[in-house]
């Protein structure tokens, strides 16, 4: 039997958080993560470390519903899905950050969007840069590296 559409939602959100999960195991991987967004960081706060659980929690609840999942499990699954945000939302700011959590999250969230885009639907995220969607900036930290960064413009709702 086919996937479900449900399961494949799903199975698209945890995927979507990975990269999240493998950056706050790490303190340099972390860094650089956050490098990507133009900001340097101390050491990788706790609140932040244990993101990488609510995250693998949420993974295994997506990769235990069957193909044709029952909604209740995809409803239980989405929730778990749902707290990774919560928690990336509540994290404390890493030290050297002139920012808010909010700002921050949001910040993680679009870094993530736009690399889930052109990692696994590429048509879509090369559509999205040629009409103004997705915009790519030279940035430059403080360490004077010039790094990419791509964001969604106007239509995302950036306060630029």
């Amino acid at each position: 039997m086919a996937q479900s559409t449900l399961r494949a939602i799903a199975e698209h959100l945890a995927r979507f958080f990975e990269p999240l999960r493998d950056a706050v195991q790490d303190p340099d991987a972390f860094a650089d993560f956050l490098l990507r967004l133009g900001w340097q960081a101390g050491d990788v706060p706790a609140s932040f470390a244990a993101l990488a659980a609510s995250i693998d929690t949420a993974i295994g609840a997506v990769a235990a519903l069957a193909d044709d999942p029952d909604p209740v499990d995809v409803f239980n699954a989405l929730e778990a899905l749902q707290k990774v945000e919560q928690d990336l939302r509540a994290a404390q700011v890493p030290s050297g950050l002139q920012t808010t959590a909010e700002e921050l999250a949001v910040a993680i969230v679009e870094m993530l969007t736009v690399d889930y885009l052109s990692r696994f639907l590429p048509r879509l995220y090369q559509l999205l840069r040629a009409i103004g969607v997705v915009k790519a900036d030279d940035q430059d930290d403080t360490a004077s590296r010039s790094h990419r960064n791509a964001t969604f413009g106007t239509l995302y709702g950036s306060t630029e």
